[in-house]
Order: structure tokens, then C-alpha cells, then sequence
């Protein structure tokens, strides 16, 4: 009887996985069904009260950024720390007119709050001085794509206010951790995007249990504020949200960015 050599993604769920151990970080360059076992794989080390970041060898975590910026970084929620690093690596916000882009800055002193610390964040990502609350409000409302790069940057002008010397409640595992179910999961998403759907599905169910670690993580951080929904800058509402560029619509589920995983261009 001849066998088939291909095997559709629910059978090979139930086969010995094909991951080689000592690389266990999800690549962009790996096929939908090593995604799947190495998904599989962290979760089994993430249940056992095991490091991933040992597991991987570190690979995501090779250094820790000190102060305002490490703080910053393992506070981020998916999509702005995504857009944070996508940045980094050369996708550029659209230009500002300083002279027009503007518009009448909020009276009430919540909205007007948030608009002085989008107005920061805007100096710290076009390396100007010259933002107001004006123009951070025009911004929010005419490049809602990018508003997770902001709020990456709104969460990084206030921990260099706040002069933090780090990140407090977490050891330099569990930040290394951190980073790693991070990145897992945003390379994950990437390579299975356009996936059959039945791959997608099998990955989900790892997805939501490193990112419930993920967020137990991110509860550690001392410090952190619990901001009541409507004030929280950064957002928490469910729909979809387009990650700035042309990388397409993302899924917010169950009313938390924190499922929303996105592009993490971090390889």
C-alpha cells in the first residue's frame, strides 16, 4: 500500500515532531509545520516552569537594554512593540507638516494629558522639540495605523521622565523570557499568515498559552500602573487594527491587544 508524503496538518499533530532542539526560537525562514512543533515545544517548557529564553539559548534576549528603554521595551503590548522594532529596522511614520498638521488641543484635563504625552512621544520619534498637543492630536486622528509606534513612544518618554534605572520585579531571565515568548509569537504569526488555515489553528491554542504567560510576565513588572479602561493610553478595545505600512489588518480578540499578534521584525 503506498503512503502518501504529505500529511495534512491535523495528522501531523499527532506525529513525532522534526524540530531540532537546539533551535527552538521560531524562524521566519521555517516551514507552517515546524512553527506548529516549536509552538508546542515552548509550551511544554513554559508548563514544566522552565525558561524559554534558556531553552533557545537566548537567542531572542542576547543582551538587556538598560533603563528607560528595557523598561519600556518588556512593557510594550505586541503591536507597538512590532511597530517599535519594525521602525527600527527602517519603516519610517509619515511626514508631518508642523506648520498645518495641528488641530484645537483637548480642554478636559484626561485627553489633554494623553495629548501631552502623545506631543512627547511625537518629539522623541521625528528627534524634534517643536510637537504640541495640537499636533498629536491631528496625528492620532489622521495616522490611526501607526498609532501603536506612538504609544511605543509614549511608554519610552515616560520611563526617561520617570528616570527609571531599569525594570523592577523582573529577573534578567524573566525579561530574557519575556522577549522570547514575544518574539515567538510575532514570528510566528508572520510565517503563518497566509498558512493553510488549519495550521493556523493548531498554532492559536500554543499562541494563548505563551501569551498568557507573556502577560503573568508583564504583571510582575513593579511599578506598573492598572489604568482603568478610557484612560490607558495605550488602548483596549476588540476590532482590527492595521499595523503601519502594508503589512495588513490584525485581529483584536476578546478586547485585548495583547492577542493581537503582529509583524515583530526581529531577526
Amino acid at each position: 500500500m503506498e503512503s502518501s508524503d504529505t500529511q495534512s496538518p491535523m495528522s501531523h499533530s499527532t506525529q513525532p515532531s522534526v524540530v531540532d532542539t537546539a533551535n527552538l526560537l521560531p524562524s521566519a525562514d521555517d516551514e507552517p509545520l515546524i512553527i506548529v512543533d516549536k509552538l508546542k515545544i515552548l509550551t511544554q517548557i513554559v508548563g514544566s516552569g522552565d525558561s524559554v529564553a534558556e531553552a533557545t539559548d537566548y537567542a531572542a534576549a542576547p543582551d538587556v537594554k538598560p533603563g528607560a528603554i528595557a523598561k519600556a521595551l518588556v512593557e510594550m503590548k505586541y503591536l507597538e512593540h512590532a511597530q517599535y522594532v519594525y521602525h527600527n529596522k527602517g519603516n519610517t511614520p509619515p511626514a508631518i507638516d508642523w506648520d498645518n498638521d495641528h488641530a484645537p488641543p483637548p480642554t478636559s484635563p484626561r485627553p489633554l494629558q494623553t495629548a501631552r504625552r502623545r506631543a512627547e512621544a511625537l518629539n522623541l520619534l521625528y528627534k524634534t522639540t517643536i510637537a504640541t498637543p495640537g499636533h498629536a492630536v491631528w496625528w492620532s486622528k489622521n495616522h490611526r495605523d501607526w498609532l501603536p509606534l506612538l504609544k511605543a513612544f509614549v511608554r519610552i518618554a515616560g520611563a526617561e521622565r520617570n528616570a527609571s534605572s531599569g525594570v523592577r520585579g523582573l529577573t534578567s531571565v524573566q525579561m530574557a523570557d519575556l522577549r522570547t515568548i514575544n518574539k515567538a509569537l510575532s514570528v510566528a504569526t508572520l510565517v503563518l499568515q497566509n498558512a493553510d488555515a488549519r495550521f493556523r489553528s493548531l498554532a492559536d491554542v500554543q499562541k494563548a498559552v505563551l501569551g498568557r504567560e507573556g502577560d503573568r510576565l508583564r504583571g510582575m513588572i513593579r511599578g506598573r500602573e492598572k489604568r482603568k479602561r478610557g484612560v490607558d493610553d495605550v488602548g483596549d478595545k476588540g476590532g482590527t487594527m492595521k499595523i503601519g505600512g502594508d503589512c495588513g489588518n490584525v485581529p483584536v480578540i476578546g478586547g485585548h491587544w495583547e492577542w493581537a499578534w503582529s509583524i515583530y521584525v526581529f531577526f
